[in-house]
């Protein structure tokens, strides 16, 4: 459904992104996704209860994704802007 009343968002430069579709696969595990992207750091949090049995979701550098069981099932960039 799109508004009548709906407004185009000015948006500045972007920050180039690091990451490349072609760097991620179907079910990597977690070891392969760091290699694969050089992600020194990230933050874990489990899916909630009742949503994804044995889901976790990973937060890294401009980079989110969903290991389930241990394999890659999701995996999204973040744009950031240019202040």
């Amino acid at each position: 459904m799109v508004s009548e009343n709906s407004t185009t968002m000015e948006t500045g430069e972007l920050i180039e992104n690091p990451y490349r579709p072609e760097q991620f696969t179907e079910y990597m595990s977690l070891e392969e996704i760091i290699s694969s992207a050089s992600i020194e750091r990230y933050a874990v949090a489990p899916m909630e209860e009742g949503f994804v049995e044995g889901g976790e979701v990973f937060y890294a550098d401009r980079l989110a994704f969903g290991l389930v069981q241990g394999e890659l099932l999701y995996v999204e960039s973040i744009a950031l802007e240019v202040e």
